[in-house]
């Protein structure tokens, strides 16, 4: 008796565990490793899309990083296939409306986007996050010029962990629209944050390691 009871309460932490983690999403995968940046994927319950993360460090403080994903009329030069990228309302930086324009290879249509980013310090472990989400906004209406990125969600987090050393975690949930096949979406999602993450690596190795921003505090 008391051992059926015990493979009856075995069985419904199994259970358990199996609808919870359904519920979550699946774990992390790593699919690469590119130059010191780690490349995760996961299918997550109710979506055929893959979300994207992705795993770094660099030897420097919050603010010179900070700084350089704020300057938003500096995103064509390094952030991947970005045609234009300019503020349509702010109010601090890294806070506000934005709306940006990606090139897509012949014969798709280049698309364009509307976000609302904010930008938060904890003020006990200083954990900078840069969060961004799609949104219809009225001063930029969809047109037939572009096809409009339905669905788009990012969060950079970096995490101080010494002087001069920080952890950077890109994360990425978005949809393309246009009809494209969710296995073409995947097969491509990680691409071209990979180049962007490399190509901001390459801008920071010349910045001003020194520099300081008020409304960033250091560890």
């Amino acid at each position: 008796m008391l051992q059926k009871i015990f493979q009856h309460l075995k069985f419904s932490a199994f259970f358990l565990l199996v609808c919870t983690t359904a519920a979550l999403g699946q774990t992390w995968q790593l699919e690469k490793e590119v130059e010191g940046v780690e490349i995760f994927t996961r299918i997550v319950e109710g979506s055929d899309l893959k979300e994207l993360k992705l795993e770094f460090y660099l030897d420097l403080n919050l603010a010179p990083i900070v700084h350089l994903l704020h300057d938003v009329q500096d995103y064509t030069n390094w952030v991947y296939n970005s045609l234009a990228f300019e503020a349509v309302s702010s109010n601090a930086p890294g806070n506000g409306y934005f709306y940006g324009i990606v090139d897509f290879p012949w014969p798709l249509d280049d698309r364009d986007y509307v976000i609302h980013t904010v930008t938060k310090q904890d003020v006990s472990t200083n954990i900078v996050t840069i969060e961004s989400k799609s949104i219809e906004h009225e001063a930029k209406k969809c047109t037939s010029k572009y096809v409009r990125i339905p669905r788009h969600h990012n969060r950079w987090t970096l995490t101080p962990l010494e002087k001069n050393k920080t952890k950077l975690e890109y994360w990425l949930k978005t949809d393309p629209g246009g009809n494209l096949p969710d296995g073409i979406i995947n097969m491509a999602i990680d691409k071209g944050s990979l180049q962007t993450v490399l190509n901001m690596k390459t801008k920071l190795a010349n910045c001003n390691s020194d520099l300081k921003l008020a409304y960033i505090k250091e560890r």
